[in-house]
């Protein structure tokens, strides 16, 4: 005679279709299949109560850097199209956000202890420079210019304010905030600007 384990083994297999276990086996695969279907035609709608609204909370923008600065050997300032912020002892803090626009120039100035940047509008049509001085906290600003590409590159040197623009090169007196032509069209296309000493004074 059999085992009673394969005896019950077969008398299980041999039961009619119509069993509990049956019943169960088919909710849950009608369960799958409904399931199945909501992924392949994705979920509904989002449905929000009057006056209620959602915005995205990641913008790649503001974690894209632009720019850096090498304060010393544990302090460097990082730049973003929203903000600049410090990494100093691997902790990253805010340094300044400028709600009027996006920064699209940066350049740390060591012997000025400050940060100058240029911040384009919205809607493209204000660029304005800012000297952000780093202990006081506080900026000021150095010129507004309409309807013009931002500089591809900026530096100082003494009371100056150099800026590689579309132009040319050019250069702006951070006491009197004149500006002038350094060099014209032979120095269109520069993308980048060091200065030798930035602290020796221009006679």
């Amino acid at each position: 005679p059999p085992l009673p384990g394969l005896l019950a083994v077969r008398e299980v297999h041999q039961r009619p279709s119509s069993g509990p276990e049956m019943r169960s086996c088919a909710r849950c695969m009608a369960f799958c299949a409904g399931a199945a279907a909501w992924a392949a035609a994705g979920p509904p709608p989002r449905r929000f109560s009057e006056g209620s609204w959602s915005e995205p909370f990641y913008r790649p923008h503001e974690v894209k850097l632009q720019a850096v600065g090498l304060v010393n050997e544990d302090s460097v300032l990082l730049s973003t199209m929203s903000g600049v912020q410090a990494l100093r002892g691997g902790l990253l803090t805010r340094v300044l956000v400028d709600p009027a626009g996006d920064i699209k120039a940066f350049h740390l100035c060591h012997h000025r202890d400050s940060i100058f940047y240029q911040v384009q509008s919205r809607d493209g049509g204000t660029l304005t420079t800012k000297e952000y001085f780093i202990l006081s906290q506080n900026s000021t600003v150095v010129k507004v210019a309409q309807d013009v590409a931002p500089a591809a590159a900026l530096a100082c040197v003494d009371q100056w304010l150099l800026e590689a623009a579309t132009d040319g090169l050019r250069a702006v007196n951070l006491t009197s905030h004149d500006e002038r032509q350094v060099h014209g069209t032979e120095s269109k296309g520069l993308s980048s600007l060091a200065v030798a000493y930035p602290a020796d004074i221009i006679s």
